[in-house]
């Protein structure tokens, strides 16, 4: 509707403008022919006077030469006749210089005022002696005639305008407006998702090219959604490849602890197991150890059931998680590793608990990579230490890059620390300084993959021959403190 009343409006300015310049020029031309014909009309009649009054002037003197014009009959004429003596009469003295001297030089002199039209003839009579015929006609006729001329064209101008108003605002309703609105609902179907439903606007002009183009459009859209849903889920199904790859290389990292872990309960059932064979246990003591048997059967399953439920594949599920007590579950998990290594193993926990909203077994699998790899890193006698704290920091410009409360679990050893060079490439996929055996490359940049899709991030701060700090930053529920003096600010 904007633009319609816009076209409409311009138009009718322009056709407006053209009219009220043609209505002036008709004007001024109907002014100036009027005085150019009356000017003529007192050449005409000047020229036949003035011959009248030289003869009469030669023939019967000055003073019956000055009565001619008297003698002419004017009731029928707008105009009037007149002499004016430039010798005796104090209407020449009121004529200007500049006229008064082209009289003298037998020039006629035409000048008009709002009231009259003038012309003044020279007479030459005996001698230097000379006349002047006055001419004179009013032009109150004229310019009423004009000024109606020009109200007429006014009504016209007016009838056009409202015309033409009308008749651009109903064709611009009929071809512009409606395919307008068409165009806008196709455009609001595809911002909303909706790619199947088409333009169809009739004809082959401007705005039809433009709904084909649409329709295209539309159509190349849907098929690049169909692509991007099929890689995408490509892609999903190689990254949980990649994980549970990553998941089954740390089950066999762990596997010499977890044998370790299964051996001692294992010879006492077998120790139990041959007793009770050789009938060298009976009566009480077959309770007790019927039920030492089941306590340690108890323990293996425990043990096995935590390995296949970090082993298995599954979905990712959120809820609420304390990662002081997931913290602790993964170092008893890798317990076994450390001591075989001689590695000590701390957690600082600075508060009783912290709460966030995680899937549990993904961020195990980040902390076991983590402290896995410490453990690899560091030589016997060293030490790896989990420190749980909160913390307000600004997120890297590839996540959200708002400030806000983060929880931080940091993964700190004291081993030989990385080089720069390794450091830039420490989360590439299958980028491993490790022995053959120990490593495939796939822990850290699985271990970010999942970091980044709980929305954080992981940063590493390293020194070589000191030691080496992996932090995982994972939102909080809590508000920073902008974040609360905005609520504040609001509020109030």
């Amino acid at each position: 509707m904007r633009i319609i009343t816009k076209f409409s409006a311009t138009l009718v300015a322009g056709i407006c403008g053209i009219l009220i310049v043609n209505g002036i020029y008709a004007y001024d031309r109907e002014v100036r022919f009027f005085a150019n014909d009356m000017s003529l009309d007192h050449r005409v009649l000047g020229q036949a006077v003035v011959a009248m009054v030289e003869k009469t002037w030669s023939q019967q003197g000055k003073a019956a030469a000055m009565q001619v014009p008297h003698a002419i009959d004017q009731s029928g004429r707008h105009l009037s006749l007149s002499i004016i003596d430039p010798a005796t009469d104090g209407a020449w003295q009121a004529i200007p210089p500049e006229t008064r001297e082209r009289l003298a030089a037998r020039q006629p002199v035409v000048t008009r005022d709002s009231s009259f039209q003038q012309s003044l003839l020279p007479i030459a009579g005996p001698g230097d002696e000379r006349i002047v015929l006055e001419v004179r006609e009013p032009v109150a006729e004229e310019r009423a005639f004009a000024l109606g001329s020009m109200a007429r064209t006014a009504v016209v101008t007016l009838a056009m305008m409202a015309l033409c108003g009308v008749l651009t605002f109903v064709i611009g309703l009929w071809w512009m407006d409606r395919p307008i609105r068409a165009l806008c609902d196709g455009a609001r179907r595809i911002g909303a998702g909706d790619l199947s439903g088409e333009v169809h606007l009739p004809g082959n002009n401007e705005l039809s090219r433009l709904a084909d183009e649409i329709n295209a459009m539309c159509r190349s859209l849907a098929q690049a959604r169909l692509k991007v849903a099929a890689e995408t889920e490509s892609r999903i199904a190689a990254l949980e490849q990649l994980r549970q790859a990553d998941r089954l290389a740390t089950v066999g990292r762990l596997a010499a602890g977890v044998a370790h872990e299964l051996g001692t309960p294992l010879n006492v059932v077998w120790e139990i197991g041959r007793m009770i064979a050789r009938g060298e246990i009976t009566g009480a003591e077959l309770v007790e150890n019927a039920a030492a048997i089941a306590t340690q059967s108890e323990r293996m399953t425990g043990i096995i059931r935590q390995l296949l439920d970090f082993a298995q594949p599954r979905v990712a599920v959120k809820a609420p998680t304390d990662l002081v007590a997931l913290a602790r579950q993964t170092l008893h998990f890798v317990g076994k590793l450390a001591q075989k290594r001689c590695v000590r193993l701390e957690i600082v926990a600075r508060e009783a608990e912290a709460v966030v909203e995680v899937d549990a077994a993904q961020l195990q699998q980040v902390l076991t990579n983590l402290v896995v790899n410490a453990i690899h890193a560091t030589p016997a006698g060293g030490r790896i230490e989990i420190d749980l704290a909160r913390q307000e920091a600004t997120a890297p410009d590839d996540q959200d890059g708002v400030a806000r409360v983060w929880r931080r679990i940091d993964v700190r050893d004291t081993g030989g620390g990385i080089d720069e060079q390794h450091r830039q490439r420490l989360f590439e996929p299958f980028f491993t300084t490790k022995d053959v055996g120990e490593g495939t490359g796939l822990g850290l940049s699985v271990s970010l993959g999942i970091v980044k899709e709980h929305g954080g991030w992981i940063s590493v701060a390293s020194t070589p021959g000191v030691g080496s700090c992996f932090s995982v930053y994972l939102p909080s529920r809590e508000a920073s403190g902008e974040e609360r003096v905005n609520r504040c600010a609001a509020a109030s």
